[in-house]
């Protein structure tokens, strides 16, 4: 019984950490190609500046991103 219960555990975080990778990147899209969504929502673009902000921010100073840290911790709780 331990050991299913043990492997759901590791394989919820296992998931978790491929959610976070996936997210990672739809900001990473989102941060360089986020310009063109103003022909669908204009509204978004104030979003997308942010973001640009942030993502030329963490280039420039070479900062990690929060969202690696997140991954990494999910990883290292999955035992991977």
């Amino acid at each position: 019984m331990y050991i299913i219960y043990s492997y759901k555990r590791f394989k919820m975080y296992e998931i978790a950490a491929e959610l976070t990778l996936v997210i990672h990147f739809i900001f990473i899209i989102f941060v360089g190609l986020g310009a063109f969504i103003y022909f669908i929502n204009p509204k978004l673009l104030y979003i997308h500046f942010l973001s640009l902000i942030w993502g030329c921010y963490a280039v420039l100073t070479k900062t990690i991103c929060p969202l690696t840290y997140l991954e990494n911790w999910f990883l290292k709780k999955a035992g991977l």
